[in-house]
């Protein structure tokens, strides 16, 4: 290293500064086929930013015959033009310049206007740059030309250009009136490193949507807008703009970034609220081998989290015919589901809020308690409220290890770990059913609640000392720096109320809960929709969701969910395929085990291994579909034309499978498997769509979002198959049952026990199948009719390429 000098370097980046020792700033990515070329200007001189923008001339030859750009050469090439300047506010505090050149003499007070952004490779021109020779192409239009002035590299880094751009745009659209311009007539031109800026100012508009009347085209000259274009077969030598040397920089801009002395500083978002900023912070300063501990840890905890949940799965029919109640099985889990989606939005609060450690912990606790609660109820209403603790709990303990997965992986690799992460269901599958028959012919259900509650904070606990030593770590070291703004316990309680909203959070979690259970308990009314109990959890669910929606809109002090990111195209189809798809899935698989058992005659173990068939299936499928968009950053045409018609074919077939005369095992296996893997597909892509969305200060809340409108998608599912089951099976059981086994109609319809007693074969055995044939077919048309849904909300998302994007920082995979 050369010893440090008296010099100055009006550019820091040139390699004489980078050897000197006082300069810290490393030098950004050169494109690799004029790095020697730049190093060879630059050292041992420095870098002279005039020369290089062509502002100075090497002689006074040159001097007398250079030709310079400036508004009076635009006026002289065309002097039917006359030139206007406008000094427009900037993102920065600066001025944006725009030079307006307009017919003097228009036949129109609504001229069409193009909007000039300069080549130079964002380094060098200006607003006056070609512009003669750009006139020369529209002589034989009447139109205005807008030219705009944005700052310069290396003096600006990005996004500045394309800002003052943007900028001069969005005052251009707003003044168009006043200058005599047609804001619905603005063309968006750009030449060279200038048509990349106008693609992105275009995109910035719509995505912002701060043009009342949007850009009416765009034409781009000599645009780089793709990094695989290839070199022609005819010029295999051509060195610039081809996919070999695009990927090198973008390796090398990798490096730099992984490699820069300001990597701290530029990773963490001081603009993000405090639990963004301290999971950027840990991601800052753990190294690749912890990082790839916490991916360990994660994934046994999905282990375990998913072996309580499929072996609850099996026991639920006994806990809730233990109390003469098995047709409450759907009931069980409509709150549950709710509250478990709806209460992950205050979690997403937390998360950002508090931290990714903190939201993890309160999860786990709440997850536990849960399990506590199951093991020791006493009636199927505690047995509910157990099932509400726990299903918060678990949704909110594994959405919370999902958050860390989004936190710490790139956007492209984002669906393969997060398929990885949950591949613990090829496991589970195996056991949970054989778990649930041993306690069952056992200890009993309740011991395997109650074993549940010890083993998963044991387990769950590493990973939380993980994040909680690398956030100390991080404070240790300065990374985050604590607030400075004290408050007493009172206001902490009603600042943290405001920015969770919980007012709104507690109105949309009771008021869908009411609304939904309605439908679900009409049947035990004696006057069903006419009882007093269901026009009261009607009316008042309904007007709870009205409240929250006024409250959102004109009372809460903070707006919970974004709504910009709620009518994002891609958010709004992400939430559209989440809910058809969790409302099919419940249609069909609210009553498959019982299906199993008492149409198939398979065991618990038996019946579970061909339930959790889907599961199975749409883990594999899931690492295939990480796979695939981590090499091709495109996850809707696999989703419209792959995944959503597998589905809805082989739903279609189920409805035939499930005929009693027809019920063949394995085809509804067959079908199963189908099911899987375009449900394997449908459970990725979503979250890849509605994330790619957002930053990464909102990618929680995007993911509670699309969570909440899972959950409350499974609940409308879940009611939809409680409704046809106690509307139909009963009325079946009523019809094909002999009349000497009538008197037991009620503990036939309450207990699935009641139902397996009966052998295979006996009458009272096949008018119990048939009418399990009848109830399961209604529901299998329900859950396949939905899908027209699914369809348009995939339909309308962007096909965006996640390999190009970039959300996250720090050491991430």
């Amino acid at each position: 290293m050369a010893q440090p000098s008296s010099k100055t370097y009006p550019f820091p980046y040139s390699q004489a500064a980078q050897l000197d020792d006082r300069i810290k700033d490393p030098r950004p990515i050169i494109d690799p086929t004029l790095t020697s070329l730049v190093d060879l200007f630059l050292l041992p001189e420095e870098l002279d930013l005039d020369f290089m923008r062509g502002t100075t001339v090497s002689s006074e030859e040159n001097e007398a015959t250079a030709f310079v750009y400036n508004a009076d050469t635009v006026v002289q090439s065309a002097p039917h033009l006359e030139h206007v300047e406008h000094h427009v506010p900037g993102p920065d505090g600066n001025d944006v310049i725009l030079s307006i050149f307009k017919p003097k003499q228009p036949t129109s007070s609504n001229l069409p206007v193009v909007y000039h952004i300069h080549g130079g490779g964002m380094v060098a021109g200006d607003r006056f740059s070609a512009v003669t020779e750009l006139l020369g192409l529209l002589k034989d239009v009447e139109c205005a030309f807008a030219s705009v002035e944005y700052r310069l590299a290396p003096e600006t880094r990005a996004p500045g250009p394309a800002e003052d751009c943007h900028a001069g745009l969005v005052w251009l659209s707003q003044h168009a009136t006043s200058l005599g311009l047609d804001a619905a007539g603005i063309v968006v031109l750009g030449v060279s490193g200038g048509a990349a800026l106008a693609a992105a100012i275009c995109l910035m508009a719509r995505d912002r949507k701060s043009l009342a009347t949007p850009v009416k085209a765009q034409m781009l000259l000599s645009p780089m807008l793709d990094d695989r274009v290839m070199a022609e077969p005819r010029h295999p030598d051509v060195p610039l703009h081809v996919a070999s040397k695009n990927q090198e920089a973008k390796i090398r801009d990798l490096e730099h970034d992984r490699n820069s002395s300001q990597q701290q500083e530029e990773t963490i978002d001081k603009e993000a609220q405090a639990g963004v900023r301290n999971v950027e912070a840990i991601a800052t300063v753990w190294s690749k081998t912890t990082l790839i501990i916490a991916y360990v840890l994660i994934w046994i905890v999905y282990l375990v989290m998913l072996m309580q949940q499929m072996s609850s799965a099996s026991l639920t029919p006994f806990v809730t015919s233990a109390f003469q109640l098995h047709s409450l099985t759907p009931t069980v889990g409509i709150i549950s589901t709710v509250a478990g989606g709806v209460c992950i939005l205050t979690i997403a609060k937390v998360l950002d809020v508090f931290g990714r450690p903190q939201g993890y912990a309160v999860s786990l606790v709440i997850t536990t308690i849960g399990l506590i609660m199951m093991a020791a109820t006493n009636s199927v209403e505690m047995y509910a409220a157990a099932q509400v603790f726990w299903t918060v709990g678990t949704n909110s303990l594994l959405y919370t290890v999902n958050i860390i997965v989004a936190d710490t992986s790139s956007l492209r690799n984002r669906a393969l770990m997060t398929a990885l992460t949950a591949s613990p269901n090829i496991i589970t599958i195996w056991l949970g059913g054989p778990i649930s028959e041993g306690f069952l012919n056992g200890p009993g259900w309740r011991w395997a609640y109650g074993m549940f509650s010890i083993i998963v904070p044991i387990i769950c606990a590493p990973l939380l000392a993980l994040l909680l030593v690398n956030l100390s770590k991080a404070k240790k070291q300065g990374v985050i720096v604590p607030e400075k703004e004290k408050r007493s316990p009172i206001a902490s309680v009603l600042y943290y109320a405001r920015e969770f909203d919980a007012v709104g959070l507690l109105l949309l979690t009771v008021g869908l809960s009411m609304f939904l259970l309605s439908f679900n308990l009409y049947g035990f009314q004696p006057l069903q929709w006419r009882s007093p109990l269901i026009i009261c959890l009607l009316v008042f669910g309904v007007l709870l969701v009205v409240l929250f929606a006024l409250w959102e809109k004109f009372l809460a002090p903070v707006t919970f969910i974004p709504y910009s990111l709620l009518l994002d195209r891609n958010m709004v189809g992400a939430c559209v395929l989440g809910t058809t798809l969790f409302i099919s899935f419940f249609c069909w698989n609210s009553f498959f085990t019982s299906y199993l058992m008492v149409v198939h005659d398979l065991s618990v173990t038996k019946a579970s291994y061909v339930y959790q068939i889907y599961s199975l299936g749409g883990s594999l499928f899931s690492i295939a579909t990480g796979v695939v968009i981590r090499y091709t950053g495109r996850f809707k045409a696999i989703t419209l034309y792959g995944a959503i018609p597998v589905y809805v074919l082989f739903m279609g077939l189920m409805i035939h499978f499930r005929d009693a005369k027809s019920s063949n095992l394995g085809l509804i296996i067959m079908s199963q498997v189908f099911l899987s893997a375009a449900g394997g597909i449908m459970l990725i892509t979503p979250q890849i769509a509605a994330v790619s969305a957002s930053n990464h200060q909102n990618v929680a809340v995007v993911m509670a979002v699309l969570s909440m409108f899972s959950a409350v998608g499974g609940a409308v599912g879940l009611t939809v198959a409680g409704t046809i089951w106690q509307n139909v099976f009963p009325v079946k059981l009523a019809e094909y049952l002999p009349v000497e086994v009538q008197p037991e109609l009620f503990n036939i319809y309450a207990m699935l026990e009641a139902q397996l007693m009966y052998p295979v074969g006996t009458p009272t055995r096949i008018a119990i199948q048939k009418a399990y044939a009848d109830a399961q077919s209604m529901m299998l048309t329900g859950g396949t009719a939905v899908w027209v849904l699914a369809v348009v909300g995939v339909a309308i998302w962007r096909n965006t390429d996640v390999r190009t994007m970039k959300q996250v920082k720090g050491n991430v995979i």
